[in-house]
């Protein structure tokens, strides 16, 4: 049986210890439906065919026969949240733009950015359900979702870089309005991009990387009801919180003031602290891991979740700069994470090809999910279809497998408090024991679907997302694969 690591690594301040089923309700089919030959994201690209399917099976992830499963490029999802965009919020009146232009850019990190004809107005007048920006090599564009879209292969907006390339981006959803659209992109050399997607004006945070050893931001997260403020993770298991508005400071180093060692913990190195005033980025910057963030994910009220590659999930208390629980996977690196739409459970992925969720009120594992074969690279909660009883869960990994679950709490084998191991202390962290897998309950898949495509080799998917009307799922070649929603 695998086993975790006794501890977490102590980040430097101490020394670190080595490191009932439910039955299946539906077994998808392979989809054999209609691609969309993609030779080059640079190409012009054709509108989806439509033509029945070849095979009569009965595939829930495609549950209307008569539209075909799409194909479009892509690797990594930051929806735009369209019902945003169509009604003016307070917190966008008044804001900073950005000081310099996408398309007459000076910039060494941007070689190019193009806008089609039309853009802003589609954006505004909410002609689609499902705009996202995905990202590819060195390309970021902005593409439309829509199954049913006639144009849906067209990047309605696309920026090329030079030195750097995108790894990471999110969509402030608390600012977005007619007026404003924000982005916050991570670069693969540590540079932050805020960028104003309505009026096409960017500006750069940790230029060149030189603020966090050139470290790539590898996670990145805007702060619950913060027009201007950002949480990134990076590549050398640092968070730093970045104002889009403010300069860069100086350089980092270690810190070396007694109120900044007095501030530090064994799982927590304040390099910056977030409770002194600061006029220029970054606001904060923490040591959390020795290995690279994976994720970032906030709950709302003032916790930072942040998951490592080290196969652990550290809770920071924001206001308090304290990691006050440390839950283990349950083998290796932790790869993703999401918190439920309520705020009560945390559901994380990693390379033990299983999911787990966590109670985020007593911090204890309620269940896992297993139908993966190979790593779970994301995980998200469908919230169109998650209702107070029962959290619909979509992942994808890399055996190529998109698989939807059901968690219904109320379900479950209550456990005795008596049963559970209790929590060991790391400073003043408490670090959540390892739960063998024959004392946690099993959640088996409601439907899945491995797509294999005649002139596409399989390939490792890497991200998913749901919309309104259709699931979507990104591979790590570029191909975005859309399903209609599952009658189940």
């Amino acid at each position: 049986m695998p086993q975790p690591p006794a501890r977490p690594p102590g980040l430097g301040f101490e020394t670190a210890s080595p490191s009932k089923p439910v039955s299946m309700q539906y077994a998808l089919e392979t989809p054999e439906g209609i691609y969309v030959p993609l030779e080059a994201l640079l190409v012009p690209m054709p509108s989806s065919i439509q033509t029945d399917l070849a095979s009569g099976a009965v595939n829930p992830l495609a549950a209307d026969l008569a539209q075909p499963m799409a194909a479009t490029r892509g690797c990594r999802f930051a929806e735009i949240p369209s019902s945003s965009l169509q009604s003016p919020q307070s917190s966008g009146n008044g804001r900073h733009k950005p000081k310099l232009s996408l398309l007459r850019n000076k910039a060494s990190v941007i070689s190019m950015a193009v806008v089609y004809e039309g853009y802003a107005k589609r954006l505004l007048e909410g002609q689609s359900s499902s705009l996202a920006w995905v990202n590819i090599g060195r390309i970021l564009a902005l593409m439309d979702l829509d199954i049913n879209a006639p144009n849906r292969n067209q990047q309605l907006a696309k920026i090329m870089f030079t030195q750097a390339w995108p790894i990471v981006a999110d969509v402030n959803r608390f600012s977005a309005s007619p007026t404003q659209l924000d982005l916050a992109v991570g670069l693969s050399n540590g540079e932050v991009l805020w960028i104003e997607s309505i009026s096409n004006r960017f500006s750069r945070m940790n230029k060149d990387g030189t603020l966090a050893s050139n470290a790539p931001a590898t996670a990145i997260a805007w702060v619950p009801q913060s027009s201007t403020i950002v949480a990134v993770g990076y590549g050398n298991g640092s968070v730093g919180i970045y104002d889009v508005e403010r300069e860069d400071g100086a350089p980092l180093s270690t810190p070396n003031t007694a109120h900044h060692v007095n501030l530090s913990t064994p799982s927590l190195k304040v390099i910056q602290s977030g409770t002194t005033p600061h006029k220029s980025n970054p606001i904060a910057f923490y040591n959390v891991s020795n290995d690279q963030i994976t994720a970032l994910k906030f709950n709302g009220g003032g916790i930072l979740a942040v998951s490592s590659r080290d196969g652990y999930v550290r809770i920071i208390d924001m206001a308090e700069q304290r990691v006050s629980d440390i839950l283990p996977s349950y083998f290796g690196a932790v790869t993703c994470m999401e918190i439920s739409p309520d705020s009560k459970y945390l559901v994380i992925g990693g390379e033990d090809d299983c999911l787990g969720i966590y109670n985020l009120e007593t911090m204890d594992i309620v269940a896992r999910l297993e139908g993966h074969r190979a790593f779970v690279l994301a995980v998200a909660f469908d919230i169109f279809q998650t209702e107070a009883a029962t959290y619909r869960i979509g992942s994808v990994g890399e055996d190529g497998r998109i698989i939807l679950w059901d968690f219904s709490p109320d379900t479950l084998p209550h456990r005795l408090s008596g049963e559970m191991k209790r929590p060991t202390m790391l400073g003043d962290s408490q670090v959540h024991p390892f739960v063998p897998h024959s004392d946690v309950p099993v959640i088996f898949p409601v439907a899945q679907s491995a797509p294999e495509i005649e002139g596409l080799e399989p390939a490792s998917f890497c991200d998913i997302l749901f919309d309104k009307g259709a699931i979507s799922a990104t591979t790590s070649d570029g191909i975005i694969f859309s399903w209609q929603r599952p009658q189940v």
